[in-house]
């Protein structure tokens, strides 16, 4: 029997992986770039493995297990083992971690001139919206004029949709639409 939890749990993934998911039965552990991918693919895997089972004594159980640097995850038993949870917001661990740098905001005429010193140009900016509310994040892409005009498009599109994942991944929403504002001044609403 496989002990999850307690004194003695046992290492299930590899200890310097931060998060994976570890699926019983096929042993198979699945690396993770975070928390929340990890909870989504757990509870995918589990939807799955419940899809498969027929209820016949003999057809095997099998889960998925969150993982953090190797053991089973809890919120509830990093707390109580005196752990550090790894989720970002947590109050209780926020505490025992050093602060974070401070980000340094930038006015429209800064940026212009960094971008402008370093050779590059204003290009696509994406404004997101969340839900029904006000829109809550935008990103503001600036390329070289180096870059083909096919390329800048397809980096731009490869950035909104990397934003879009981050911005699932840190806050918990999925955007319902972005406001692009394109190098010729024009904009466009979409859908997500």
């Amino acid at each position: 029997m496989i002990k999850l939890f307690g004194p003695d749990r046992q290492l299930l993934g590899y200890e310097d992986q931060e998060w994976a998911v570890w699926v019983s039965g096929m042993d198979d552990v699945l690396p993770q770039p975070d928390l929340i991918t990890a909870l989504v693919t757990a509870g995918e895997q589990n939807a799955a493995l419940c899809g498969g089972y027929d209820g016949h004594p003999h057809t095997p159980v099998a889960y998925a297990v969150v993982l953090h640097h190797g053991y089973a995850w809890a919120q509830s038993v990093e707390h109580q083992a005196g752990r550090d949870c790894g989720m970002r917001n947590c109050t209780d661990c926020g505490a025992r971690r050093a602060p974070a740098p401070e980000l340094k905001s930038l006015t429209a005429d800064e940026w212009a001139m960094s971008l402008a010193a370093a050779g590059l140009e204003p290009g696509p900016a994406f404004a997101y919206r969340l839900a029904s509310g006000p829109y809550e994040a935008a990103v503001h892409i600036a390329t070289s004029t180096r870059i083909d005009t096919d390329a800048r498009r397809e980096l731009a599109d490869g950035i909104q949709d990397a934003a879009s994942g981050v911005i699932w991944r840190i806050l918990g929403r999925l955007p319902v639409a972005t406001l692009r504002r394109n190098a010729d001044g024009s904009t466009s609403e979409t859908a997500l």
